[in-house]
């Protein structure tokens, strides 16, 4: 899967690069690649300068979010 450097900079623009949006750039990110990629995820984790195990967390943590491709 290809990730959209331009998408997700998008999504961290809109949300302020601000590390307490993490849940709702997490809600854009899977409603954009229906899942959660690990690259992304790590992007997010840098961008934001938070660690990494922190976005799997919530990633893992909520029902809602998902790591594996969903389909459509």
């Amino acid at each position: 899967m290809e990730v959209q450097e331009a998408k997700l900079n998008d999504i961290l623009t809109h949300w302020k690069r601000d590390k307490s949006n993490l849940i709702e750039m997490l809600q854009d990110v899977q409603e954009h690649y229906r899942h959660i990629p690990p690259q992304v995820a790590s992007t997010l984790a840098e961008e934001l300068d938070v660690p990494l195990n922190r976005v799997f967390h919530i990633a893992t943590f909520y029902k809602g979010f998902t790591l594996e491709p969903r389909g459509k």
